[in-house]
């Protein structure tokens, strides 16, 4: 049995162009509207507010967290030490990922192309806005974390409860960002 791409006479072709977003296409039309309720549209606007909310309660606890006493300046001394080497990789990780992510981006504006080159671009620049998003997020859970430690140890001094509670606090910052 011989092995071979498929070719266009034999419609393999297009099977395999079926699997690029933009070419599967249902036999009744070339595109699909999304059609929202009412009721639809509520949920999304819902789901926004929320994601609002959450980010707004997010920054009170974060500056909850940050009101917290640092410590006594060595635990101060080994907390900036922490917070450089945390800044360090986030810097490292950005000048390793960039290249991946401009690769990817090229990628999808090619794969969307065919679509025309505003969907395309469109398609490339919502990545990057994910990308950007899930940087911020860990950005902000990672500071926020560094910062919590020397609390939290501090805190813990004096009572654990208290040690707990700023703890549970700064990671959840870092959740509902993420979220």
């Amino acid at each position: 049995m011989k092995l071979s791409l498929p070719s266009p006479r034999r419609g393999g072709f297009v099977a395999l162009l079926a699997l690029i977003p933009g070419f599967a296409r249902a036999a009744e039309g070339d595109s699909v509207v999304l059609n929202f309720s009412s009721d639809d549209k509520k949920w999304i606007y819902l789901a926004l507010v929320l994601g609002v909310v959450a980010l707004g309660y997010a920054f009170a606890l974060a500056k909850w967290v940050l009101s917290q006493s640092p410590g006594d300046s060595r635990m101060q001394d080994v907390g900036l030490a922490i917070k450089e080497g945390a800044i360090a990789y986030l810097k490292k990780q950005i000048g390793t990922m960039k290249w991946a992510v401009l690769l990817l981006m090229i990628g999808l504006y090619g794969l969307y192309y065919v679509q025309g080159t505003q969907v395309a671009a469109l398609m490339a620049l919502c990545f990057l806005a994910g990308v950007v998003a899930s940087y911020v997020a860990g950005y902000t859970g990672m500071t926020i974390a560094v910062s919590a430690n020397m609390r939290v140890a501090d805190a813990a001094r004096r009572s654990y409860k208290r040690a707990l509670e700023i703890g549970f606090k700064s990671g959840s910052v870092a959740g509902l960002v993420t979220v």
